[in-house]
């Protein structure tokens, strides 16, 4: 499992986070416990998909 990121300050902007590695970047931000303001061009739908997202519990990684 990925161990947890620590951040100061606690807030973060991430722009294009309505798909992609922004959508990634966003919600392993919020999973670390930082309040993630999400920004999108036209795909409104996917950026309330990525604060969804965010409702889920953590994801856990494995790598082999």
């Amino acid at each position: 499992m990925i161990s947890p990121l620590r951040f100061s300050p606690s807030t973060a902007v991430v722009t294009g986070s309505d798909s992609g590695i922004g959508r990634a970047v966003a919600v392993r931000l919020a999973e670390s416990g930082l309040d993630v303001g999400i920004t999108w061009h036209e795909d409104e739908e996917g950026a309330e998909r990525t604060t969804r997202a965010r409702e889920r519990p953590p994801l856990s990684w494995t790598w082999t």
